[in-house]
């Protein structure tokens, strides 16, 4: 599923228009994005959670014998939540699994 796909489902959910729901996904989109710039985790209780880590460089030798150093790498870390993750597997419904 991709961004147009996202913003028609949307849009058939909740009964508004194609160009407001394109607005509203996209600035859910960037809410998002600026946070994880920023430095902060996300969290959608029950379904995903996100965290910007660094990434340390290695020192690693090359065949011809010299060190090269890999840079420091910003990457995003992702963990289903366990209500999504029980779903996703069949399994039964918890009580706190309740959105």
């Amino acid at each position: 599923m991709n961004m147009p796909d996202i913003v028609k489902r949307y849009a058939e959910i909740t009964g508004r228009s194609i160009s407001e729901s394109d607005e509203i996904c996209k600035d859910m989109l960037n809410l998002i994005m600026q946070s994880l710039l920023d430095g902060e985790n996300i969290n959608i209780y029950g379904f995903l959670q996100i965290w910007p880590e660094v990434k340390r460089g290695r020192t690693l030798t090359g065949v011809d014998g010299l060190k090269y150093t890999t840079p420091d790498k910003r990457v995003l870390k992702f963990k289903c939540g366990k209500a999504f993750e029980r779903k996703l597997n069949g399994e039964r419904a918890h009580p706190e699994d309740a959105i």
